[in-house]
C-alpha cells in the first residue's frame, strides 16, 4: 500500500521523459516524474505507463492504479485491478461465486438464445463467443489513455451476428485523486435480427429472483466493508430495479480507507434513466451493480440497426461530494 495520499495539488512543472527505454510492450514501464508544488521532496509522485502483451496499466510507483486487460484469449476485455491512485483496490476478478465476473466489463446475457454471460467451469468459455478482433491503445504524457476495440459476437465457429466498436477514454488523475473512465459502445446488427435477452424477472414466466441483468457491470472487491449504494437523490438501502441517472457505491477496505465508484447512465441510452441491478451481500460476499438496459424487457434489432451506449465511471478516494458528482454529470451528459 502506498502510504502518502494523492490529494495534494499537482502541477505539471516538470515532465521528465526518460529516453533510451526498452519497448514497454515487453513490460518495461515508461516513467515520467510529476513534481508537486506543495509537497516535500520525499512526497514526489511517480506515475508510469506499463504495457505488456494483452494489457495496459497506469502505475503509481509499484502500485497498479488501473489495468485494462484485452488478451484475445480472454474474449471479454475488462479493467482489473481498478484502484484509487493511493492503492485501494476496488474490483474483484473471477470470484468463486461468479467466476465469469471480471472487475469492470461488458457482457450480454443472451443473444438469439445463446448465453454470452456465464462460462463453463471446465472450459472457461460461454455458449456464445465474444471475440476481440482488434485493439488500439494510445497513452499521453499527462497519463490519460484512449483505447479502441472491435469486438464480434457469434455462435461458435459461425459468422458474427453482432459487431461492436468500443471507445474508452481514461482521464488523468486529478489533484484530488479522482479519475474517470468514459465508455462508448456502438453495436451493429449483422444477422437478419438479434434478440437481446436476459434472465426473466420474478413476475415473468420462469422468472428468477436474480433476473434482469445484462450489459455494463462492476464487480467490487470481496473484502470491502460497510458497502452502501446511493442514488442521485441521495437515497440508500436501494433495491434492484431502482431508476436513477447515476449510482454510487461507497465502501471501506480492511484498513478503513474509504473509496467510491459512481457509474453514470447517459441520456441518449435506451430506457434512460435505466433501472439498476444492485447486489450488496456481505455474507457471500457479493458486491455488484449495473445499469441494466434490459431490466424490464427483451429487445430485438433488425439487420443493419445500431445500438449506441455511453457510460462514465468515476473513481474517488473517500466519499464523492455532491458538487463533484454534479460536475461530472454536467460534463458527461453533453458528450
Amino acid at each position: 500500500m502506498i502510504k502518502h495520499p494523492y490529494i495534494f495539488s499537482i502541477v505539471f512543472m516538470s515532465l521528465i521523459s526518460i529516453s533510451g527505454l526498452k519497448s514497454h510492450a515487453a513490460g518495461h514501464p515508461i516513467r515520467e516524474k510529476l513534481i508537486s508544488e506543495t509537497c516535500l521532496p520525499q512526497q514526489k509522485e511517480l506515475l508510469a505507463w506499463q504495457e505488456s502483451t494483452g494489457t495496459l496499466a497506469l502505475m503509481n510507483e509499484d502500485q497498479i492504479v488501473w489495468k485494462f486487460n484485452f488478451s484475445k484469449a480472454e474474449g471479454k476485455p475488462y479493467f482489473h485491478p481498478l484502484s484509487t491512485v493511493d492503492g485501494v483496490v476496488l474490483t474483484e476478478l473471477r470470484p468463486v461465486d461468479h467466476p465469469w465476473h471480471r472487475g469492470i466489463w461488458f457482457a450480454w446475457k443472451f443473444l438469439n438464445g445463446l448465453n454470452y454471460w456465464e462460462e463453463d467451469l471446465k472450459t472457461g468459455k460461454s455458449e456464445g463467443c465474444t471475440e476481440i478482433k482488434s485493439v488500439k491503445t494510445r497513452q499521453a504524457k499527462n497519463f490519460e489513455a484512449n483505447i479502441e476495440l472491435i469486438i464480434g459476437y457469434h455462435p461458435e465457429d459461425q459468422p458474427d451476428i453482432l459487431n461492436e466498436k468500443r471507445i474508452i477514454h481514461v482521464s488523468a488523475p486529478k489533484s484530488d485523486g479522482s479519475y474517470h473512465i468514459d465508455w462508448e459502445s456502438t453495436f451493429t446488427v449483422l444477422a437478419d435480427e438479434v434478440l437481446f435477452g436476459r434472465t426473466p424477472l420474478p413476475n415473468e414466466p420462469d422468472g428468477k429472483s436474480w433476473g434482469g441483468y445484462a450489459g455494463f457491470s462492476a464487480r467490487l472487491n470481496n473484502h470491502f466493508q460497510e458497502v452502501v449504494a446511493r442514488n442521485e437523490k441521495g437515497e440508500t438501502n436501494i433495491a434492484t430495479g431502482n431508476q436513477s441517472r447515476w449510482m454510487t457505491f461507497e465502501m471501506k477496505n480492511k484498513e478503513s480507507e474509504l473509496a467510491s465508484i459512481t457509474i453514470f447512465d447517459h441520456p441518449e441510452n435506451v430506457n434512460f434513466p435505466n433501472k439498476w441491478y444492485i447486489a450488496i451481500r456481505p455474507d457471500t460476499p457479493f458486491y455488484y451493480f449495473s445499469p441494466s438496459i434490459l431490466y424490464d424487457s427483451k429487445m430485438t434489432l433488425k439487420k443493419g440497426k445500431q445500438l449506441n451506449l455511453k457510460y462514465r465511471l468515476l473513481v474517488s478516494p473517500g466519499k464523492p461530494d455532491a458538487t463533484s458528482i454534479q460536475l461530472n454529470w454536467n460534463e458527461f451528459q453533453h458528450k
